[in-house]
C-alpha cells in the first residue's frame, strides 16, 4: 500500500473525523491506526507491532534515549502547564477585564488579538495557547466569531516565530544554518547574521501578516468566515 494513492487515506480520515466528531484526539488516533493498517497491508498483528515500535522509538532509539523527541514532548507539556497556571492564577482574566474597559470597538478587539499574536513570539504553541486564553473573552464580548479568533492566532503565531531569532523555531533554524555553514569554509556570515538577513525575504510571513492586518482593520469577510461572523453577531 505504500507509494500508492492510498497513502493519503490516513490524513483524510483524520480530517474528516475532526469535522464530523469535533474530537481531535479520537480523530488523530483513527488516522494513526489507519496508517498502521496500510503499512502492514491490513495485517492486524503486524499493525499492532508497528504501532508499538513507533511508540517505543519515540522514547528509545538505537540503544539510547531519544532525547530529541522527549525534549519536544516535555517542552510542549510545560507550555501547557504554564498556560494553565496563567489561567488559574487569574492572569488572563485580569488582562481581559482590563482590556474590556479600554477596548470599545470590534476593530480594537481584532487588532489587540493580532498584536498579542506578534509580541508573544517565544514559541508558536505557547503563542496559540496564551493568546487564545487572553483574547477569547475580549473577542466574545465584541461578538467576533471563534473562527476569526482562530484565524488571527494561527496566522500570527508560526509566522512570527519563524522570523524571530529569539524563539524555538529561530533557534532551530539558526542551528541548521550552523550545520550548513560548518561544511562551507567560503561563507563569511555567522548563522545568526545570516538568519537575520534571510528573515525579510520570507515573503509568506510578510504576505500573511499583511492579510491579517487587512481583515483586522476592515469589516470585510469572505466565504465561510462571513457566515461565522454573521452567526456570532446574531
Amino acid at each position: 500500500m505504500i507509494g500508492t494513492w492510498l497513502s493519503i487515506l490516513p490524513p483524510l480520515i483524520a480530517i474528516l473525523m475532526v469535522l464530523a466528531t469535533r474530537r481531535v484526539l479520537l480523530s488523530l488516533g483513527a488516522g494513526i491506526v489507519a496508517a498502521a493498517l496500510l503499512a502492514a497491508s491490513f495485517s492486524p498483528v503486524e499493525s499492532i507491532q508497528n504501532l508499538w515500535n513507533a511508540m517505543i522509538v519515540s522514547f528509545w532509539d538505537e540503544g539510547a534515549l531519544n532525547t530529541y523527541t522527549i525534549y519536544i514532548m516535555l517542552f510542549i507539556l510545560l507550555l501547557g502547564v504554564i498556560t494553565a497556571f496563567v489561567s488559574l492564577s487569574g492572569g488572563s482574566r485580569a488582562f481581559a477585564e482590563w482590556a474590556l474597559h479600554r477596548i470599545k470597538t470590534k476593530r480594537g478587539a481584532k487588532l489587540l488579538t493580532v498584536f498579542l499574536g506578534i509580541i508573544i513570539f517565544v514559541d508558536d504553541y505557547f503563542n496559540s495557547l496564551a493568546v487564545g486564553q487572553i483574547a477569547r473573552p475580549i473577542t466574545d464580548q465584541h461578538k467576533i466569531s471563534r473562527a476569526k479568533l482562530a484565524y488571527f492566532i494561527d496566522s500570527t503565531s508560526a509566522p512570527i516565530c519563524v522570523v524571530s531569532p529569539i524563539s524555538s523555531w529561530g533557534a532551530y533554524l539558526i542551528g541548521q544554518l550552523a550545520l550548513i555553514f560548518g561544511g562551507a569554509a567560503a561563507i563569511n556570515y555567522s548563522p545568526l547574521s545570516a538568519f537575520i538577513m534571510m528573515a525579510p525575504m520570507n515573503f509568506y510571513v510578510i504576505t500573511t501578516l499583511a492579510i491579517v492586518f487587512f481583515f483586522a482593520w476592515t469589516d470585510i469577510d469572505l466565504f465561510e468566515m462571513k457566515k461565522h461572523e454573521k452567526l456570532a453577531t446574531e
